[in-house]
């Protein structure tokens, strides 16, 4: 599935909008970064241990889901890390 997600990683500072009407300035530190899904543009479900890949990235890297939270109003946030290489498809 494809979709279209806010990536913010380690290293990067940015502008990342909030669950309210706000947005704030974000720079992460140490080794995990935020993938950040609007509810409306995603069906599917996140669960700790699944993969993405970022298409949009340099050399597509692969990134693993260690953490979610779907409680936002309209957000799902993602903890990942960089993952150390891609899973076999089934």
């Amino acid at each position: 599935m494809d979709l279209r997600a806010q990536l913010h990683l380690p290293g990067e500072s940015d502008v990342v909008p909030s669950r309210s009407n706000s947005s704030f300035t974000t720079h992460l530190v140490g080794g995990t970064g935020q993938l950040i899904i609007q509810k409306a543009a995603f069906a599917g479900e996140l669960r700790q241990g699944d993969r993405v890949r970022a298409d949009a990235r340099e050399g597509q890297p692969w990134f693993e889901i260690l953490a979610v939270d779907g409680h936002g109003s309209g957000q799902i946030v993602a903890q990942i890390s960089l993952a150390a290489k891609p899973r076999p498809a089934p």
